[in-house]
C-alpha cells in the first residue's frame, strides 16, 4: 500500500513539475518581444549623429510623405521689467503671464492657418517643411551642435535623436529651422499691439537673440524614414513698455523675457496609390 501511495505522490509531483515548466514556457512565449531589424547601425558620436539626421531629414522633401504640422508648445518665461536705475517692477512681472494668456488667446486664431497645416502624400513640401523655400531641410554640421543624443525604443522600431544647437545665432539656426519672414513678424507685433491697446504700449523689438534651439527627431529604423520631428526654439526679446489707462502708473521701463515656441511635423509614408480596392473597402 505504501508503495502505491509513494507512486501516486511521485506522479503528482512529476505532473506538478511538468505543468510548472509548461507554464514557464508559455509565459516566456507570451512575453517574448521581437525586435525590428534596423536599416542602418546606430550612429555613435556627435558627427555621425548629425550626418544621420541630415540624411533622413533631407529625404523628406525628396520622397514627399503626407505631413501634418501643428504647434507643440508656446510659453513666456524669465520676465524682467525694470527701470534704468535697476529697480524691478515685480508687480508688472507677475502680471505678464496673465497678459500673455490674454494676448495668445487673441492671436492663436489669427495665426492658426500658418501654425497648423497638412499636406497629402506626394505634394510639394518646399514651402511648408523646414527650411521653407529650400530643397533641403538641414545643412547642420557637428560644429553647429552643442550636444547630440540618440536612443532606441525597446523593440528597436524607432530611434529618437535630439540635437541642441551650439550658440544659436541666426546664421546657424536658419540651417535647420523656419524662422519666419519679416512680414510674419510684423503681423505678430501688430496683433500684440492691438490686443494690448489701452493697457500697455511697447516699442519695436529692440533685440532678439536665440538662447536655446533643439530638434527632436523620431526615426523609423526599418527604412530610416522620419516619423516625426519637433523644432523648439527659445528667443530672448527686449523692448520698452509704457503703461496706458489704468496701468499708466507703471510709467516707461525696459522689459525682457524669453519666448519659447515649438512646432511639430508628423509624417505618414503610406502611398495611397498602393492601397488595394479590398483594403480601401
Amino acid at each position: 500500500m505504501k508503495k502505491k501511495i509513494y507512486a501516486v505522490c511521485a506522479l503528482v509531483l512529476i505532473a506538478a513539475m511538468f505543468f510548472s515548466f509548461a507554464a514557464c514556457d508559455a509565459g516566456t512565449t507570451d512575453t517574448e518581444q521581437t525586435t525590428v531589424a534596423a536599416m542602418s547601425e546606430m550612429p555613435v558620436g556627435k558627427e555621425a549623429m548629425v550626418n544621420y539626421y541630415n540624411s533622413v531629414i533631407n529625404a523628406v522633401k525628396v520622397k514627399k510623405p503626407a505631413v501634418k504640422k501643428f504647434q507643440s508648445t508656446e510659453n513666456v518665461s524669465n520676465i524682467i521689467c525694470g527701470t534704468e536705475d535697476g529697480e524691478r517692477n515685480t508687480l508688472l512681472e507677475k502680471a505678464v503671464p496673465t497678459l500673455k494668456k490674454f494676448v495668445f488667446a487673441g492671436t492663436k486664431k489669427a495665426f492658426e492657418e500658418s501654425r497648423n497645416a497638412e499636406t497629402k502624400y506626394g505634394e510639394d513640401l518646399t514651402a511648408l517643411f523646414p527650411v521653407s523655400g529650400e530643397s533641403w531641410s538641414s545643412t547642420l554640421t557637428a560644429a553647429d551642435v552643442e550636444s547630440a543624443e540618440i536612443e532606441a525604443s525597446e523593440d528597436n522600431s524607432r530611434r529618437t535623436l535630439t540635437l541642441v544647437i551650439k550658440e544659436p545665432s541666426v546664421d546657424v539656426v536658419k540651417k535647420a529651422f523656419n524662422l519666419g519672414s519679416e512680414a510674419d513678424r510684423d503681423a505678430a507685433v501688430k496683433e500684440f499691439r492691438d490686443k494690448l491697446k489701452g493697457y500697455i504700449s511697447f516699442t519695436d523689438i529692440e533685440s532678439l537673440t536665440y538662447t536655446e534651439c533643439r530638434i527632436i527627431c523620431v526615426i523609423n529604423t526599418e527604412d530610416n524614414t522620419v516619423a516625426s520631428v519637433e523644432y523648439i526654439r527659445t528667443e530672448k526679446i527686449t523692448t520698452t513698455i509704457t503703461g496706458d489707462g489704468t496701468l499708466a502708473g507703471i510709467g516707461t521701463l525696459p522689459c525682457s523675457f524669453e519666448y519659447t515656441y515649438g512646432e511639430k511635423y508628423e509624417m505618414n509614408w503610406t502611398d495611397p496609390s498602393t492601397t488595394t480596392t479590398a483594403e480601401a473597402d
